[in-house]
């Protein structure tokens, strides 16, 4: 995992999430924007780091998340499916954003809310900026 991407390239794949998602912080109230934007900034240095890779195919999106310092019993890569209301039925109206945000996570990776709190560091963070993304879907 030595290589890079260059931003041009890394910035293409989160045009390419933002498309296939519907998802344009520009037209989301203020609250939601700001940390839309620093989301998607955070995942935008993470592909060109090459530690996490969106791979889109026509109606099909998967993303792997490749793993600083995986946790037992977790799969390296981490992957996460497409979001759909499977995923998003888990999540209550009294949940905290963060409990929404892992149970989002833990749905579309398959590996349920224990596997996401077991991620530490860079892995934990781009997760959660991973999850703030999706939560607008």
């Amino acid at each position: 995992m030595g290589e890079k991407l260059s931003r041009d390239v890394a910035q293409e794949q989160i045009d390419a999430l933002s498309e296939f998602y519907g998802i344009f912080p520009e037209d989301m109230p203020d609250e939601a924007q700001s940390l839309v934007e620093a989301s998607l900034k955070s995942v935008r240095r993470a592909v060109m780091d090459c530690r996490l890779e969106i791979k889109i195919n026509g109606k099909e999106i998967s993303i792997e998340q490749h793993l600083d310092d995986p946790p037992k019993g977790l799969p390296n890569p981490l992957l996460y499916g497409k979001v759909d209301g499977h995923c998003k039925i888990g999540m209550k109206d009294k949940m905290s954003t963060y409990e929404k945000v892992y149970a989002l996570l833990g749905a579309l990776s398959g590996e349920g809310v224990a596997g996401i709190q077991k991620l530490t560091g860079k892995d934990l963070s781009l997760a959660e900026s991973l999850g703030y993304i999706f939560l607008q879907i």
